[in-house]
């Protein structure tokens, strides 16, 4: 981010989750951190890895976590706001003041301008609260790029330039209009750097691993020097192609057909051209004890889907722990 200060990593430290765990501890001079990265690039999965631990870790303190992209109704600021004032009013309340906490919830201002003249005020509450109890306060807003509330959101005049006290933020953000809002906020910035080629390689063994598969050390060299593969959501999606249409007797055919896309849109397209066609007969897939009537139902598949959702963010973060 130019203009944006001193990087808090470079490519050569890879002291990611390092660069995280010590800004949520000790801040960074009362500035806040902004996390960079190519879009695929594992800003996501590394942060929900480490808000994770961290509220292992620190089960006292109060972490707020808000994913942009999550859905159409988590795309926009005053939403977001609010879900946090309601936060802070839940953190800071007494214990025998329940009924109490749910009036005031139903006191939130619901104009635009009053939601965001309210913030500080629920901030300083948070602040006191996290003084008097002797614990922190993390707050972390991924995929900032993706408010949708026009330029009045985009421009960010609704975030706080510090945060009060010893709150932590941390956001995430792509180039565009928020990354240019930023930039005379002078904030730190963690640069989540693409996968070398050998951790291409480590993070597809342990990837097909949460499934008890894998591929030849070959074929796994072969995907991983390919330049796209230095991307996770390439990989993710390349992998999960296999597992879902890969066939023993043309798997390396598949390999060499699926590696032709060298970028996430040409993969996704050739994805849902492929999900089309059926050909003879049924798809099969690479796991073993596979029934066409039982895995293709419903339940299966959303169980399915929220495996390799958890696998992807075990995965991912633990090969860039390894670089720091």
């Amino acid at each position: 981010m130019p203009g944006a200060g001193a990087p808090a990593s470079t490519p050569n430290e890879r002291g990611t989750t390092k660069t995280l765990d010590t800004h949520a501890a000790h801040g960074a001079d009362g500035q806040d951190l902004v996390v960079l990265g190519e879009s695929g690039g594992g800003k996501s999965a590394l942060l929900a890895n480490r808000v994770h631990l961290w509220r292992q870790a620190h089960p006292e303190d109060s972490v707020f976590q808000h994913y942009l992209d999550a859905s159409p109704m988590s795309a926009g600021h005053l939403a977001l706001l609010r879900r946090l004032m309601v936060a802070i009013m839940r953190w800071c309340q007494d214990e025998n003041a329940e009924s109490a906490s749910g009036a005031e919830e139903e006191r939130l201002p619901v104009q635009a301008e009053e939601i965001v003249k309210a913030l500080p005020e629920y901030l300083g509450r948070l602040d006191y609260h996290c003084r008097q109890k002797n614990v922190g306060a993390v707050i972390v807003l991924d995929a900032l790029n993706q408010i949708e509330d026009g330029e009045q959101g985009r421009r960010l005049v609704w975030l706080p330039y510090r945060m009060s006290g010893d709150i932590r933020l941390i956001v995430s953000t792509l180039p565009g209009d928020t990354l240019d809002a930023l930039e005379d906020r002078n904030w730190p910035t963690l640069t989540v750097e693409p996968l070398v080629p050998d951790e291409r390689t480590r993070l597809i063994a342990g990837y097909l691993a949460q499934f008890s598969q894998g591929l030849s050390d070959q074929r796994a060299e072969r995907i991983a020097k390919v330049t796209a593969a230095a991307n996770p959501l390439y990989l993710k999606t390349l992998l999960n192609d296999l597992r879902a249409t890969g066939a023993y007797d043309r798997l390396d055919q598949q390999i060499d057909d699926y590696l032709q896309a060298q970028d996430i849109p040409t993969r996704r397209a050739n994805r849902e051209k492929r999900l089309g066609w059926r050909g003879n007969g049924p798809i099969r897939p690479v796991w073993p004890g596979y029934n066409p009537q039982r895995d293709r139902s419903e339940p299966r598949a959303t169980r399915g889907f929220a495996q390799r959702k958890r696998a992807w963010r075990l995965s991912r973060p633990l090969v860039l722990a390894e670089r720091g």
